[in-house]
């Protein structure tokens, strides 16, 4: 609006110098935050009294748009700009699960009802060509999701988050009645745990369309086409597509006009490179006169580009983040309790409770416990607390792996690392694990201002790349529970671990200039991410998950990446149960010496125990914790003190059996 806010002045100006004396008093305002609703601006202003002691106003100019045609565009009412934010909430839990209902897959659906919301038909049954002003548009500029300790820059992809947001830039049209718009708004957050708000910052959003009528009835209407007919410049009126000031001044029934003079000009507000002709600018103010004057623009040859929002977060580029360290976040609203303590249930409550601190003091007790009664092992035991495990163990046991230290007690004959619990009576046993892919997908696409229908943006772009994940994921969760087929004889069901898991457990988009706390809703952001916990069974080859992403992301503009904390693997690798593997018949047999049934599977999620099989260390996976819900990751993690205790003894048995071998 500079080009115009000039113009206005210099054209006074011209006037004034010539002795043209007006008839009424003219007021130039020039008020703030119109681009982000006005409210601190023009809104508060009509409130004031010095507004009041200028009345009554007969007329108001306010900024129009330019027309690619021969005609200047007038504009006599707008489309309600309507700024929000959807939140969707959803359980938490680890990202190699199926959960449903989660609060990514819910604003992924309340993404793709809005992107499919296109107004269409006609009004008073007249058949003209519809203008942006005469249709409703919906343009997602923001999304926000994911476990996150460094205010987005990296995430913990391997938790599901609770919540996700998603802001919306929706332009009503005159078209459309205010109160269906909202039922619509109403229709789609009526699932549990969703719901929508205006923007904080916006105390009075419209509820009614205003107008200025355009036809003989106002004077001023007829003075402004008559004035344009003079200079041989045709007019067409429309609706204005985005917003403006003058819709507070319509709704105190003032007649207001949004107008540009830039004839013969491509649209480009908000956009990259935002220019206008000089002659153009020159013409606005007055046409007649143009060469009587000294150009108040000089012409440059070169553009001036203004840095205004910095594409590579505040300290540089994204590749130079590096680590992550994840430390417990406190969601004690969520917690029976915060400190790690035993309830009145019995239950040992605590992040890790299953995860993996329990089996951790019991590898340690039970080592006490043979040491304490005189037991010597045939060979060394080494227990390895090693970090970073739950990010992937690239900078930990993978680390670890190629030091001398590691060497030096080679070469090693077994391995044991953490299992999962069994809600039923058996132990369940891993012999090997879905390899865990954590990626991001990044898509771009142009800029614009809100209020319009711009194509292949970043945001649509993410939605259909999340959609394409999402259908994948429902096709691997239909294949749960099914038939395996018939191997060696049995029939059996498939388990979490035989089937390929994808979770979005990250979303990022959005125009801030404070770190995301706030946003501009208005402008369409050249940038979206998305981040994903992939777990491929092994009855998946890798080389096809690859290909798939790369079928996913080969529209332009649309790539992906690993995490740059993770070392993917390329290859499956699982540990034999059968006769030759000597350390896998001593751990059976102990087990039914004490009772115990184990039932073998595939890892669903992801453990250090994938760099010994590869390196070509047996290992299996194994938490003795029957008759327990899987909880880690989740809320409330808890463990039963008896079950706790018992899997002492346990490991006790097992160790005395296995470490008297040679």
């Amino acid at each position: 609006m500079k080009s115009v806010g000039i113009q206005y002045v210099e054209a006074i100006y011209r006037l004034k110098t010539a002795g043209f004396v007006p008839s009424r008093n003219i007021h130039l305002l020039f008020v703030p935050d119109e681009e982000i609703g006005g409210v601190d601006g023009m809104e508060a202003f009509l409130a004031s009294e010095q507004f009041k002691a200028i009345q009554p106003v007969a007329f108001a100019f306010d900024e129009g748009l330019a027309n690619p045609n021969d005609a200047f565009t007038v504009f006599y009412g707008e489309r309600v700009p309507w700024w929000f934010y959807v939140t969707a909430t959803g359980p938490t839990g680890h990202g190699s699960r199926f959960i449903k209902d989660t609060a990514t897959s819910k604003i992924v659906d309340v993404c793709n009802k809005a992107l499919l919301s296109a107004d269409s038909g006609c009004k008073h049954g007249d058949m003209k060509k519809r203008n942006l002003g005469d249709v409703t548009t919906v343009n997602l500029n923001m999304l926000e999701s994911g476990v996150s300790r460094d205010g987005g820059k990296t995430h913990a992809l391997n938790v599901i988050p609770t919540k996700a947001v998603a802001g919306f830039d929706v332009r009503i049209s005159p078209n459309m009645d205010l109160k269906k718009f909202k039922a619509m708004l109403d229709e789609w957050c009526s699932s549990e745990g969703l719901s929508w708000e205006f923007v904080s910052w916006w105390k009075n959003p419209l509820h009614e369309h205003y107008t200025t009528s355009v036809d003989n009835d106002n004077v001023w209407w007829k003075l402004f086409k008559q004035g344009c007919e003079e200079i041989g410049v045709p007019v067409e009126a429309e609706v204005f597509p985005a917003a403006t000031d003058s819709r507070f001044l319509r709704q105190l029934g003032i007649p207001a006009l949004g107008f540009s003079p830039m004839n013969k000009t491509e649209i480009l507000l908000h956009e990259h490179n935002e220019c206008l002709h000089q002659d153009t600018f020159l013409r606005g103010i007055e046409e007649a006169t143009m060469t009587q004057w000294k150009a108040p623009v000089e012409r440059f040859l070169e553009f001036l580009c203004l840095r205004t929002v910095s594409g590579e977060g505040p300290s540089g580029s994204y590749q130079e983040v590096r680590g992550f360290v994840f430390r417990i976040i406190n969601a004690g609203a969520c917690w029976l309790t915060i400190a790690a303590q035993v309830l009145d249930d019995g239950r040992i409550y605590g992040r890790g409770a299953q995860d993996m601190k329990s089996v951790c003091i019991q590898y340690v007790e039970a080592v006490h416990q043979l040491k304490a009664s005189g037991f010597t092992p045939k060979r060394n035991i080494y227990l390895l607390f090693v970090p970073d495990e739950e990010i992937g163990g690239a900078e930990g046991m993978d680390v670890f792996l190629d030091t001398e230290q590691f060497k030096s007690i080679g070469p090693i004959a077994f391995a044991f690392d953490e299992g999962l619990a069994n809600p039923g009576d058996a132990f369940t046993v891993f012999y090997g694990e879905r390899s865990p892919w954590w990626v991001y997908v990044k898509a771009k696409g142009p800029t614009g201002h809100g209020s319009r229908f711009i194509k292949n943006t970043a945001t649509s772009k993410i939605i259909d790349i999340c959609n394409k994940a999402l259908a994948f994921r429902d096709e691997q969760e239909k294949a749960l529970g099914a038939d395996t087929g018939c191997k060696h004889g049995d029939i059996k069901k498939k388990k979490l671990g035989d089937v390929t898991t994808v979770n979005i457990t990250a979303l990022q988009s959005g125009v801030s200039r404070d770190g995301g706390k706030t946003h501009a809703l208005n402008v369409i952001p050249t940038e979206a991410i998305a981040g994903f916990d992939i777990r491929i069974s092994p009855g998946m080859d890798i080389k096809a998950m690859e290909a798939m992403l790369d079928e996913w992301c080969a529209v332009e503009g649309v790539s992906w990446e690993f995490a740059p904390w993770t070392t993917p693997l390329k290859e499956h690798y699982t540990t034999a149960l059968d006769a030759e593997n000597v350390w896998w018949q001593l751990f059976q047999k102990s087990c039914s010496r004490i009772g115990e049934t184990v039932e073998t599977e595939i890892f669903p999620a992801a453990t250090d125990s994938r760099y010994l099989r590869k390196a070509g260390v047996p290992a299996i996976g194994f938490s003795p914790m029957k008759r327990t819900e899987i909880l880690l990751h989740e809320h409330n993690e808890s463990l039963h003190k008896d079950t706790f205790l018992h899997g002492i003894n346990v490991y006790v048995a097992i160790f005395q059996d296995m470490f008297a071998h040679v």
